[in-house]
């Protein structure tokens, strides 16, 4: 607007000073042709400058109306165009907390289904346990026990509850199948003879258990499935070292030990 301005009075100054220029050549002019000037020629100049101004004010003011009218237009864009910016940005702003709230829901449902199947496979292995620990041990079923003067007790005592020294052979047996156990106990040997057969007889001829500190040592032999030989004899010192010794001490006693119950019968 300024700038116009300053335009306007510049040309409008330009134009004065050249019909000022004008006036005056004509001035001289007419000095010289003729002494005075006529006053409609004077009236006439004085229009034309009045018209000049007029339209320089007129088109001034013009300009500066259609600038004026423009410029709250410009401000109503410019807040069109802000409101336009915020909403865009708000908009951002709720489509990456959608996002954030929809990762977040992906990762509890990972982590939910990574429990699931965590208790799933939890569940499968102690099934499968249990499967397994029936299998291994099945149910067993214990015969009713005998009676009779005969029966004198029940070998159903754990033989490893003694802490037994165990020699898969022993020396200078031809055989090559005897086998030993040497304990040092109060107990009665009877008593420990079927756990000592089912867990250290395994394919032997002979299992021996020794006993130096009652002085006495017990043969096993399994001669028939439903039962077990055990012989009780005197202990001999070291005997448990040399075979040729072994069980020479004499023989106390007899006893059959019965494998469904462990019900114990005395022979002699």
């Amino acid at each position: 607007m300024i700038y116009i301005f300053l335009l306007g009075v510049m040309i409008y100054l330009a134009y004065y000073l050249i019909s000022r220029k004008k006036k005056s050549n004509q001035a001289n002019d007419d000095k010289t042709d003729n002494p005075k000037k006529s006053p409609f020629a004077v009236r006439k100049g004085l229009k034309v400058v009045a018209a000049v101004v007029f339209s320089f004010t007129l088109f001034i003011y013009i300009i500066a109306f259609i600038f004026i009218a423009n410029k709250p237009e410009t401000k109503e864009i410019s807040s069109t165009s802000a409101q336009t910016a915020a909403v865009t940005v708000e908009s951002t702003t709720k489509e990456k907390e959608i996002s954030s709230t929809s990762a977040l829901t992906t990762a509890v449902t990972s982590e939910s289904a990574v429990s699931t199947e965590e208790a799933a496979e939890k569940n499968s292995a102690d099934n499968t346990s249990d499967t397994t620990e029936s299998a291994v041990k099945p149910e067993t079923t214990t015969a009713p026990h005998r009676t009779g003067d005969e029966i004198v007790g029940i070998s159903d005592k754990d033989i490893d509850e003694l802490s037994p020294v165990f020699y898969s052979k022993v020396p200078n047996d031809k055989t090559n199948s005897w086998k030993c156990l040497v304990v040092n106990s109060t107990m009665n040997i009877t008593e420990y003879a079927l756990s000592a057969y089912k867990k250290y007889y395994n394919g032997a001829k002979l299992l021996v258990i020794e006993n130096p500190y009652t002085k006495e040592s017990a043969a096993i032999t399994g001669y028939s499935s439903s039962f077990i030989d055990v012989t009780v004899y005197k202990y001999v010192d070291k005997e448990e070292n040399d075979a040729v010794k072994m069980l020479t001490g004499g023989a106390k006693a007899n006893y059959w030990v019965y494998t469904d119950n462990g019900d114990i019968e005395k022979i002699y």
